[in-house]
């Protein structure tokens, strides 16, 4: 799949969570519906309809791994807004005789969404992420901040909540990282990050180690939680004519989504 098409895959059905507080998992916010019609009922009721099937979409594809999602429309073909959809908040709506408009909070039957998964015979997840630090790093000489700079980049492109996952990026607070990067410093512990963890209300840490020789990018997955560490690799490799931006981002993504899948039954690393 080319880059840019799994970037916008990504970043237009997980629905991108911007309310201070975590929501809940099964509804969907800031909805834009607009309809004109015959009448200004008819205007609404297509509104809602629509709006009600967008919401079913996004928590859809927010609950379901990547792989999973060209069955989502398998899955709407059952959609009925009467068993799906419980309720609405409605802001700013805008009415005239033969027109609606309006954006909608939707709070989607939990039961409904469950059973339609479960039907069709796909991987979910049931609960948000856990609050997790995330720390990028690249391992580079002195003469190549410039890959450092690009692996920081690629991983600041990513949202705050994305899927399932609830990420920090301390990127203010790398620089006083660096110590624990020492050559001879193999093993990091949990209690190491108790600052930052408490700065930014995460419960746990992942460090993401990346090193780049040649056309390769070896990266070293760490997670840390109160109780276990779990250690994973994976590499990447550099197309001919490739850019660093380009493979990073390409990474970046792969990861993201090995993380979120992980959160909703299903395992690729």
């Amino acid at each position: 799949m080319h880059l840019q098409t799994l970037v916008l895959i990504i970043f237009s059905m997980f629905s991108v969570v911007v309310h201070a507080q975590q929501p809940d998992i099964f509804s969907a916010y800031n909805i834009v519906v607009d309809a004109t019609s015959a009448s200004a009922e008819e205007a609404r009721y297509n509104a809602l309809e629509a709006g009600s099937r967008t919401a079913a979409q996004q928590i859809l594809a927010r609950l379901t791994p990547l792989s999973a999602h060209h069955k989502i429309p398998q899955v709407m073909r059952t959609f009925s807004s009467e068993e799906w959809v419980a309720g609405y908040e409605i802001f700013n709506e805008r009415r005239t005789s033969f027109s609606y408009y309006a954006l909608i909070d939707a709070h989607l039957e939990p039961g409904a969404i469950k059973m339609a998964l479960i039907k069709n015979g796909i991987h979910f997840g049931q609960k948000w992420g856990a609050r997790t630090l995330l720390i990028p790093v690249m391992e580079s000489k002195k003469d190549e901040d410039e890959k450092s700079n690009l692996w920081l980049s690629a991983w600041s492109s990513i949202p705050e909540t994305l899927g399932l996952l609830r990420l920090a990026l301390p990127l203010g607070d790398l620089t006083d990282l660096r110590v624990m990067w020492e050559p001879n410093k193999s093993n990091l512990y949990y209690e190491d990050f108790s600052r930052l963890l408490n700065h930014y209300y995460c419960t746990e840490v992942v460090i993401v180690k990346a090193s780049n020789t040649a056309k390769l990018l070896s990266v070293e997955y760490t997670q840390l939680t109160p109780t276990k560490t779990i250690n994973k690799k994976a590499t990447y490799t550099q197309k001919y004519d490739q850019p660093l931006t380009e493979l990073y981002e390409k990474a970046v993504l792969d990861i993201v989504m090995k993380m979120d899948s992980a959160l909703k039954g299903e395992h690729l690393w």
